[in-house]
């Protein structure tokens, strides 16, 4: 099984209109977030995040990053 490097949660937010009636995004990233952590637990934590933005949210991801090949093979 692959062992999780990195795992990031990122918060992206709609932070006004342009001139042409389309959303503005702003991306918030959260790095260093625990490997061990479940999905559960992230969403809790991105939930909590956003109780304190003024803006409203349009996608909560998180990115996991993984070793595709282990070192020395």
């Amino acid at each position: 099984m692959e062992q999780v490097n990195d795992s990031r949660l990122i918060l992206t937010l709609v932070t006004g209109m342009d001139e042409y009636g389309e959303d503005i995004e702003q991306r918030r990233t959260f790095q260093n977030i625990n490997t061990n952590s479940s999905n559960e637990d992230v969403q809790a934590a991105a939930n909590a995040l956003l109780s304190l933005q003024e803006h409203p949210v349009l996608y909560i991801q998180r990115s996991n990053t993984y070793d595709l090949e282990e070192e020395g093979e």
